[in-house]
């Protein structure tokens, strides 16, 4: 059989200068957030008693987030998923507070319309809950918040290090 020198056309449409390739999302929140997590699981509080605790047996994201589809939406929002939920929650008691509520956000990111409503409905309950900008910024509050944080050893410890 000798092979053919005519072209073959894909079955697939061809792809014109109007179509646009998609967007790869933008991570930059989320690796904001990891870094929180990496730096809290080395960091211990005192709670009311003196007793050192970890803080990430307590704090915890809440993938709220992400596009979706309808038909996935509607499946979460049957399950419970709500629009505007804080990313993190700090369920300890302190400062006469139930909790703490963050809303991270990086670089000129805002909160959605949904996002300021959560944080406004939570304050007006007795949590703590506020928009974050940036990982550190995040890291200094959850310290001030706990009244510190400290190694498993009970040392100080600071963004910078161990003081």
């Amino acid at each position: 059989m000798a092979l053919s020198t005519r072209s073959v056309r894909s079955s697939q449409p061809r792809k014109t200068a109007a179509q646009k390739p998609k967007k790869k999302p933008n991570h930059i929140e989320d690796t904001h957030q990891q870094y929180i997590f990496d730096f809290m699981d080395m960091a211990y509080f005192r709670y009311h008693d003196g007793t050192l605790m970890k803080v990430t047996d307590f704090l915890f994201a809440i993938p709220n987030g992400g596009k979706r589809d309808a038909r996935e939406a509607a499946r979460l929002k049957r399950q419970g998923v709500k629009a505007g939920v804080s990313d993190m929650f700090l369920p300890v008691p302190m400062h006469d507070r139930f909790g703490l509520w963050i809303e991270l956000k990086v670089g000129k990111g805002k909160p959605s319309e949904d996002q300021e409503k959560w944080i406004n409905r939570m304050v007006e309950v007795g949590y703590l809950a506020m928009v974050i900008w940036g990982w550190k910024s995040a890291v200094e509050a959850i310290d001030a918040y706990l009244g510190g944080l400290y190694t498993k050893a009970g040392i100080k410890l600071t963004l910078d290090g161990i003081k």
